[in-house]
């Protein structure tokens, strides 16, 4: 009898578990739907109720997730309801799969993997089955990127040396070169832009940082062989390295010295100058052009500039100026060339 007994209470509190399971991820349900579900009459139905909002009240006296068990007269459905929202809805999943295939920066199999993780962490199955249908297509005809993937291992332990403030020693690949050099630098931060992590790091010599070279890029993937030394060199609060403010003054990753730039742009989309150069400060002209100023590290402006045609115009810096001009007096003087003649892979 014990047995019997035993087994009763084992199933009771499985059907309490996978009805929680439910109700956590925000599903509503009326309580005929709960007795049909698992095979209970209403009275039980009332009391797996009843246990769930006990439960509820008492994580909240615990310190615990405010989450509260709530009926609405509308439909006559229960459910849990977020005090403070601690989980991610099918939407923000969607929209987190969409970012992750247009960031291209896990080879297919890896991404796949990664987002069947996430979905199986995050919502019901039959919510799994939506999602996946919608991003199905995209994965099917996602191509690999040329760098291959990032090392997760090595990010995270570039990461914890940034914490510990301590140097790494590397081997570093430069473009254009078949094998790696050593590197010894302090990290400062990890940044993603345009398909790749980038670690910014000061260069350091036997027992400083390099006084003569500013902070240097490295992309993670042409690192090799790193490895967290004990060398701990402390930066001035003031001083640190802030991830958010780097990337808002760099474009494409070029680092380099702070200068002024400013353009006039005349294009379709002052929406989508602000987005390229979040910096930036718009001032509408009596010509209908845009006269955009901003603060930019290094020379990587001058690419997105050059890929905007004639719809824009520099004016400052002078130096920026003459760059652009010559990059475009090179572009009309390109030769034509025989396209019979050209060697084309397959």
């Amino acid at each position: 009898m014990a047995a019997i007994k035993d087994e009763k209470e084992d199933n009771k509190t499985g059907k309490m578990l996978a009805l929680f399971d439910i109700m956590i991820h925000g599903h509503p349900l009326t309580k005929e739907q709960i007795a049909t579900r698992f095979d209970v009459n209403a009275r039980t139905a009332n009391r797996y109720l009843a246990a769930i909002r006990q439960y509820l009240e008492e994580a909240k006296k615990e310190d615990g997730p405010r989450r509260e068990l709530r009926y609405s007269r509308e439909d006559r459905t229960y459910r849990i309801a977020e005090v403070e929202n601690r989980f991610i809805s099918k939407s923000e999943l969607f929209a987190i799969c969409k970012i992750l295939l247009g960031g291209r920066t896990y080879s297919r199999k890896d991404l796949e993997s990664l987002m069947n993780r996430l979905l199986q962490s995050a919502v019901l199955p039959e919510e799994q089955e939506e999602i996946k249908e919608f991003v199905k297509r995209e994965l099917f005809d996602y191509l690999d990127p040329s760098h291959g993937k990032p090392d997760m291992d090595q990010l995270w332990e570039v990461a914890q040396a940034i914490k510990k403030h301590h140097v790494i020693t590397f081997d570093y690949t430069k473009i254009g070169s078949a094998q790696g050099t050593p590197h010894r630098a302090l990290p400062l931060g990890v940044v993603f832009s345009e398909y790749y992590f980038y670690v910014i790091a000061l260069p350091f010599g036997d027992d400083k940082p390099d006084p003569t070279v500013d902070t240097r890029t490295y992309r993670l993937d042409r690192m090799s062989d790193v490895e967290e030394t004990k060398i701990k060199w402390d930066v001035p609060y003031n001083k640190r390295f802030r991830e958010g403010v780097f990337k808002n003054q760099t474009q494409y990753m070029f680092s380099g010295s702070i200068q002024h730039v400013a353009f006039l742009y005349t294009g379709r989309s002052i929406e989508a100058v602000m987005d390229r150069i979040p910096t930036a400060r718009k001032v509408l002209q009596d010509d209908g052009s845009w006269l955009i100023t901003a603060e930019l590290k290094g020379e990587g402006i001058l690419m997105w500039l050059l890929s905007q045609g004639s719809s824009v115009n520099v004016l400052a810096p002078t130096t920026l100026r003459e760059r652009w001009l010559t990059e475009a007096r090179k572009i009309c003087e390109q030769p034509a060339a025989d396209l019979k003649k050209l060697k084309r892979g397959h």
